[in-house]
């Protein structure tokens, strides 16, 4: 069984490709996240949303950071992301904190995220009403047997799948193909691939997305602002 040390220094070093070991000033980062019990998962995601920022902004020559100091920022944005969906009854893992466990949720999510999806089908019209339709199904099928976070991730790939339906297979390959492009572009620079795999994927949700207009389903299920 590894240590969470290792497990941060493993997912780290597949995100990005530079080095064969964390930095002596990393150590202390991830000693700090394993005293407050930061689930490996949550600091998996604030690595890989700190590469696409850094991607976004920085320059198109500029390699990624390689010392976990500069994601720190990002994963501690998604922990306390966490906590809240924690605290409101949405595990996103099974380590979930005592305060959550004492809090419980304030608003049954199971019922809120259904409740979205009536009102998105009762707001549509013709395909796009199909599209949530089917969510809507998937949703009440698994419900019982996928845990309530995987799910919502989930409805929301299917979701954007069927409304990109509609904007042809010429566009969405196009969309593919630009989207294939940045993540070689992201690789050239020292990005990893376990986060190229999530990159390529997220762009090209985000992508078309972006031309569908699409409000994330997730986001108005937590009652958080989309992330940019």
């Amino acid at each position: 069984m590894t240590s969470y040390l290792e497990d941060v220094e493993s997912l780290f070093l597949s995100a990005v490709r530079k080095g064969l070991s964390l930095r002596v000033s990393d150590l202390e980062i991830v000693r700090d996240w394993d005293r407050r019990r930061v689930p490996i998962d949550v600091v998996s995601r604030g690595i890989l949303y700190g590469i696409q920022r850094f991607l976004a902004q920085a320059e198109p020559d500029a390699p990624v950071p390689a010392s976990l100091k500069y994601y720190r920022t990002a994963v501690e944005k998604e922990f306390q992301t966490w906590e809240r969906a924690a605290a409101r009854g949405l595990a996103m893992t099974s380590a979930v904190p005592q305060t959550a466990r004492k809090a419980g949720p304030d608003v049954p999510l199971t019922e809120r995220a259904r409740n979205i999806l009536l009102q998105r089908i009762s707001d549509a019209t013709g395909t796009t009403r199909d599209v949530y339709a089917e969510a809507l199904n998937h949703y009440d099928a698994a419900m019982k047997s996928t845990p309530l976070a995987d799910l919502l991730f989930q409805v929301e790939d299917m979701v954007v799948a069927g409304l990109g339906r509609n904007l042809g297979d010429e566009r969405l390959a196009a969309i593919a193909a630009a989207s294939a492009g940045q993540a070689a572009a992201a690789a050239a620079r020292g990005v990893g691939p376990r986060a190229l795999r999530d990159l390529e994927r997220n762009l090209f949700r985000k992508a078309v997305a972006a031309e569908l207009g699409f409000s994330s389903f997730l986001d108005e299920v937590l009652d958080r602002p989309g992330r940019k």
